[in-house]
C-alpha cells in the first residue's frame, strides 16, 4: 500500500486566499463603520453650516452687519467646526464649515484621517409670513408710498370713533407737516376701522392665547402688548375686527418707542359669514414705531382744495370747523433693518424701508 502523500502547495495557496479575503473583510468592516462615522459628521458639519449661515444672516437683518461674520463663526464653532469661512454676498451670508476627524478600521487601509466639509447659505429678505403682528391693516398702497416719501415722519393711524364716521381729507387738512403728502391712514371698508381679528390664523403649531372669535376688547389689549401669536402667511384673507380704540390707549402707550409688524392689504376677499363683511387680502407686513395713543387730534377745514379734486365724482361737503379724532401715532422707520419677525419665511424681495424681514436657507 502507498504511503498518503499531502501537496503543501495547495494549502499555501489556501492561505493566500484566506489573506486575501481577510484583507477584504477588513476594508468592507472599515467602511461600513468609517462610512457611518463619516456620514453622521458630515451631517453635523452640515447642522453646523446651516446654523451659522442662519444667524449671520439675521445679524444682517437686524442691521448689524458688522457682527455677521464673528456671529457665523462662533455659532459654527459651538456646533463642532474646526475650521469657518464666512462671506457676505448683498443679502446673503455664505458658510463653509469643516472638521477634522479620527477614523478607525480604515487606519488598517493608512487612512488615519479625514476633512469633512459642509456649505451653507441663508438670505435676509422681505417676510411672506410673519407672526407678533399687531391686529391692524392697512393699504399697502398707500403705505408704500409714505415709506418711500416720508419715513421718520410723524404718521397717524384712524383707529374709530368718536366721531363714528372717518375724516374726510377733502374737507380737512390730513397734511400736518405741510409737506404735501396725507399723514392720516384710514382703512378701507364699513367704519374704516383698521383693527383685524386673526383667529382664523391660528394654528397648533402657532397658537395664539390672546384669541378670542370677534376680538373684543380683551384681545385687543393683549394683542396690542404682545403680537398674536398665529403665523400670517400672505396671501391670507384675514377677518376685521371692530374694538373699541378708547379700551387700548393704555396699551398702545405701554408700547411706546418699540418696533411692531402691522398688516398691509391690497383689496378684500369674498365674503365670509360672520359680522366683519369681507376679509381683508394680506399681502405684505409693515414696520412702525410706536410713539403713542393720541386722545385728540385736531383737523382743521381745508383752505384750498385738494389737488386735482378727490376724483369722486362728489363735490366735497361742507366744512363745518374743527374735526377732533382718537390715532395712534407713529413712525415708518428709515432703516428697511427695523423689523424682524422670528418665525417668517423670504418673499425673494430684498428688504426696504416700512418692511419687515425675515431669514431662511437658500441653499
Amino acid at each position: 500500500m502507498m504511503p498518503k502523500r499531502h501537496d503543501f502547495s495547495e494549502q499555501g495557496t489556501t492561505l493566500v486566499y484566506l489573506a486575501v479575503i481577510l484583507v477584504v473583510l477588513v476594508g468592507f468592516v472599515a467602511l461600513a463603520v468609517d462610512g457611518g462615522f463619516l456620514y453622521g459628521q458630515r451631517q453635523k458639519m452640515q447642522n453646523a453650516a446651516d446654523a451659522a449661515a442662519m444667524a449671520g444672516a439675521e445679524r444682517l437683518c437686524r442691521g448689524m452687519g458688522t457682527a455677521v461674520t464673528s456671529t457665523a463663526t462662533r455659532y459654527a464653532t459651538l456646533n463642532g467646526a474646526d475650521d469657518v469661512s464666512v462671506r457676505v454676498d448683498g443679502w446673503r451670508v455664505r458658510v463653509t464649515a469643516r472638521r477634522t476627524v479620527e477614523t478607525y478600521f480604515a487606519k488598517m487601509l493608512g487612512i488615519s484621517q479625514v476633512t469633512i466639509g459642509a456649505h451653507a447659505e441663508a438670505t435676509c429678505s422681505e417676510a411672506a409670513s410673519a407672526c407678533r403682528v399687531w391686529p391692524l391693516g392697512l393699504n399697502r398702497r398707500d403705505w408704500e408710498g409714505q415709506a418711500e416719501h416720508s419715513c421718520g415722519d410723524l404718521l397717524y393711524i384712524w383707529t374709530g370713533g368718536p366721531p363714528i364716521d372717518a375724516p374726510d381729507c377733502d374737507v380737512y387738512d390730513c397734511d400736518l407737516d405741510g409737506d404735501g403728502d396725507d399723514d392720516i391712514f384710514i382703512a378701507e371698508g364699513p367704519q374704516n376701522r383698521p383693527w383685524l381679528d386673526f383667529t382664523r390664523q391660528v394654528s397648533p403649531e402657532f397658537p395664539d392665547s390672546c384669541s378670542q372669535p370677534g376680538i373684543g376688547a380683551a384681545e385687543l389689549r393683549c394683542e396690542i402688548l404682545h403680537g398674536s401669536g398665529a403665523r400670517i402667511e400672505t396671501p391670507a384673507c384675514v377677518d376685521r375686527g371692530f374694538g373699541s380704540p378708547a379700551s387700548v390707549g393704555n396699551a398702545i402707550n405701554a408700547r411706546r418707542g418699540d418696533r411692531v409688524a402691522i398688516a398691509l392689504y391690497d383689496g378684500f376677499c369674498p365674503r365670509r359669514p360672520g359680522p366683519g363683511g369681507r376679509p381683508y387680502r394680506v399681502t405684505a407686513f409693515g414696520c412702525v414705531t410706536v410713539e403713542g395713543w393720541v386722545r385728540d387730534l385736531r383737523l382743521t377745514c381745508r383752505t384750498t382744495p385738494r389737488e386735482g379734486g378727490c376724483g369722486c365724482g362728489r363735490r366735497p361737503p361742507r366744512c363745518r370747523g374743527p374735526l377732533h379724532i382718537q390715532a395712534i401715532a407713529v413712525r415708518i422707520p428709515c432703516n428697511p433693518m427695523a423689523c424682524f419677525t422670528s418665525c417668517g419665511t423670504l418673499s425673494g424681495n430684498p428688504p426696504r424701508a416700512g418692511g419687515v424681514n425675515a431669514v431662511g436657507l437658500t441653499r
